[in-house]
């Protein structure tokens, strides 16, 4: 052997070594980060009335009831809750959560406790996912970040101490995002990670319906990445994504015709939102009153009925608000949506104001991020579109703090590699002034 060959290999080795000490490094970190991520969920659940968390709100009510009266044997039916009427067949919430509620009453009993246990679980999963996507997508430095930041954000880790569907909703979104940004990050993907992602949307959307928008502004972006495989190529990846989803979604709605009349796979919750979320004049008035109202008005409607009716008397409000009305409504939501709600009161006051700073920072980098590195990294364009997508939805709807939860981690995911670059830059430049000039 040559002493330029056993240089050579001595080279290789050292970077082998150099590459298993960088992977061990970062699941040394990954671990870590999960574990703090599970030390901050145990503490807000031990700790729910110091730290202001809604265990229970007006949601949790159907939330728990619907998975007791399944358990009973009586079937997917309602209490007296807004729109939604007692002893009868309900679509107000989309099945996947109550069904999630229901599995974990029937293995472990009836506690809060055992659905916040749960919860924690999921969250962390959520937290490794979002790892996963910031790894694909930009490397693994990224990826420790954004799991970092979900990790320790104060409402991502309240949260999973909530008897509501965020926590479970946010994990199936960031999973199908995972599972679509790796498809398109592929120059030519198999079928069946379309199909996994098919599957995972209609959970999603089972879920909350929200995510509903994302695959339709998708399809574009999607066609003009792989036109150069043909329209046969791509007809058999979008029919797997088609058929997975409806394969889930189906039974929902064929069981939404038999005991409502109705095909729609979609939430009733959608036309409560979207006509609340733009009446001009709420004054003196709260969602359960003003519904009252609009059913004297209008008597002996059932719930389908009244979602449709809802429907309408929101775009009459539109439809009587000036520009100038339409833009401040507009605003009002997106400033509901991107301020804290459970640390904004009290002593804990200080750490809402502190999360404003970081909001607004995530949405500025996280925004920044998702637009201009679509070219280096066409995944990107996965985590783009279901955040724009979202919100754009929220507020055609209705804004509220809560609604921000699923858009955080993308917004850490595309923020990640921004702020890793301006470390970086910040480090050249402090260098470039230390180094000792070069002899002429």
């Amino acid at each position: 052997m040559t002493m330029g060959e056993g240089e050579l290999e001595s080279q290789a080795s050292r970077d082998m070594f150099g590459k298993i000490s960088k992977d061990r490094l970062a699941v040394a970190v990954l671990i870590g980060v999960l574990a703090v991520a599970l030390g901050l969920r145990v503490l807000y659940m031990l700790n729910q009335a110091g730290m202001a968390i809604p265990v229970r709100s007006p949601d949790t009510f159907l939330y728990d009831m619907i998975p007791r009266h399944l358990l009973a044997g009586k079937g997917y039916i309602g209490e007296n809750y807004l729109i939604v009427q007692k002893g009868k067949p309900t679509a107000f919430y989309g099945p996947v959560y109550p069904l999630f509620v229901a599995a974990i009453y029937r293995l472990f009993g009836y506690s809060f406790r055992y659905i916040q246990i749960a919860q924690i679980l999921v969250s962390l999963l959520t937290c490794y996912v979002v790892f996963k996507v910031g790894e694909l997508l930009y490397g693994k430095r990224a990826g420790l970040m954004a799991a970092a930041l979900f990790a320790v954000y104060p409402e991502l880790a309240a949260y999973p101490s909530a008897v509501l569907s965020e926590t479970l909703f946010v994990f199936l979104e960031i999973l199908f995002v995972y599972l679509l940004a790796k498809a398109i990050s592929n120059e030519k993907p198999g079928m069946v990670i379309f199909g996994l992602a098919g599957a995972t949307f209609a959970l999603a959307f089972l879920c909350r319906q929200v995510i509903s928008v994302a695959p339709i502004i998708m399809l574009p972006f999607a066609i003009r990445r792989y036109r150069n495989h043909g329209w046969a190529w791509m007809a058999k990846r979008a029919s797997t994504f088609l058929v997975a989803a409806l394969v889930i979604i189906v039974p929902w709605s064929v069981r939404n015709y038999i005991d409502m009349g109705t095909l729609s796979p979609a939430a009733t919750t959608g036309g409560v939102t979207f006509w609340w979320g733009n009446k001009a004049d709420r004054r003196g008035m709260d969602l359960p009153t003003a519904l009252d109202q609009v059913k004297k008005e209008n008597p002996g409607l059932s719930e389908i009925e009244m979602n449709s009716l809802l429907y309408k008397l929101g775009f009459k409000e539109i439809a009587g608000q000036g520009p100038a009305e339409l833009a401040s409504l507009i605003w009002s939501k997106w400033r509901k949506m991107w301020m804290p709600y459970l640390f904004n009161e009290g002593r804990w006051r200080p750490v809402g104001i502190a999360q404003y700073v970081v909001i607004y920072t995530l949405l500025i980098s996280g925004l920044f991020g998702s637009f201009k590195l679509v070219k280096s990294s066409p995944g990107t364009a996965v985590v783009a579109i279901v955040l724009v997508a979202g919100v754009a939805v929220h507020l055609a709807s209705i804004g509220n703090s809560r609604y921000s939860l699923p858009y955080l981690p993308l917004l850490m995911i595309t923020s990640a590699p921004v702020w890793l670059a301006a470390v970086r830059w910040v480090k050249d430049k402090q260098l470039a002034q230390w180094a000792p000039e070069r002899p002429g």
